[in-house]
């Protein structure tokens, strides 16, 4: 229990340091904290997004050292969790009272999201993919870096231990 609230203190800290080096340009300006504002529900939205991302990833039934069919097996739900992603930006957006809750009564709402960056957001899918797969790479590195490291050890061990006998069998015979 105490691991998840510490992932979750951690996820949300990094979504809002992104945020905030997202809106550093307008604090220059007058109306710095909307930007500001904006910019962290941008990025708390992709922060509540990404595990549905990862979920979708843990799901597939390819191993990690096919990442062309992942990747393929990833074009439809990262168009429907990009559009997802849109539905939760408003609503946080709403949230932080930014935008009106009746915007999603508007039936305009999706075709101003084409028109505002879908395929910026589709490409921040991406990179949150491509993140946790260069993870799961480093893993897959570690995990087999460490099964060759004790294989070698135990191979040591072994040949170690049968140049010493074979020593002592030379030696005994040299007597």
């Amino acid at each position: 229990m105490r691991r998840w609230w510490g992932r979750l203190l951690l996820a949300a800290l990094l979504w809002s340091v992104i945020g905030l080096l997202f809106a550093l340009p307008a604090f220059s300006s007058a109306g710095w904290n909307r930007t500001l504002l904006g910019s962290l529900a941008q990025w708390w939205s992709w922060g509540l997004i990404t595990p549905l991302i990862f979920w979708v990833d843990e799901r597939l039934p390819f191993k990690e050292q096919r990442l062309g069919m992942r990747i393929l097996a990833q074009l439809i739900p990262s168009l429907l969790l990009t559009l997802v992603y849109f539905y939760v930006f408003f609503a946080v957006r709403a949230l932080l009272g930014l935008s009106p809750w009746a915007m999603f009564t508007d039936i305009h709402m999706l075709s101003n999201a084409f028109r505002g960056g879908i395929l910026w957001s589709w490409l921040v899918y991406w990179l949150i993919f491509g993140a946790r797969q260069t993870y799961r790479y480093y893993q897959y590195y570690l995990a087999s870096s460490y099964a060759s490291s004790a294989w070698s050890a135990a191979f040591l061990r072994h040949a170690s231990t049968r140049s010493v006998c074979s020593s002592i069998r030379t030696f005994s015979s040299m007597r």
